[in-house]
């Protein structure tokens, strides 16, 4: 996974930095005590650090690409990172907030209604990105409050 989680990065890397810049990225990535340590034991920082990677790359290909079907494809990705761990709920929030900070993103995405009133809510794209974060999110939530409940009742 955490061979995965750097060529992602490379990848993410590549969007915004020359070739050079972005192998020395990636060598100062794969060079900190955090990567190495995660690399050789199994924590649930494993897969958040690389569902993180893959919902960013697909967030820069949805927003900068205009390739809509990255919407879903990001939302599977957060969802399945807050199944790996609970602190990347951040991360939907932290690509709203840029979305509404940035003029031309933000005027691109409120005005994706199609007619239909200035609301992103009615792009699909952004409910499939939803539905998939829930979808992928909810059942974790679910067997946790089972367990707890079991753990409770006895």
């Amino acid at each position: 996974m955490t061979l995965g989680t750097l060529m992602v990065f490379h990848r993410l890397a590549l969007f915004f930095l020359p070739r050079r810049r972005a192998m020395q990225g990636l060598l100062l990535l794969a060079s900190t005590l955090v990567v190495t340590i995660l690399s050789l034991v199994s924590t649930p920082d494993v897969p958040l650090l690389l569902c993180w990677s893959l919902a960013l790359l697909c967030l820069c290909k949805a927003v900068f690409l205009q390739r809509h079907w990255y919407w879903l494809l990001a939302g599977a990705m957060m969802g399945l990172a807050f199944d790996s761990k609970y602190t990347a709920v951040f991360l939907p929030f932290g690509a709203a907030m840029f979305l509404l900070g940035s003029d031309k993103h933000r005027r691109n995405w409120l005005a994706h209604g199609h007619g239909r009133g200035s609301c992103a809510w009615w792009s699909p794209h952004c409910r499939l990105s939803f539905g998939m974060f829930n979808t992928t999110s909810l059942p974790s939530a679910f067997s946790r409050q089972h367990a707890s409940a079991v753990w409770l009742c006895g």
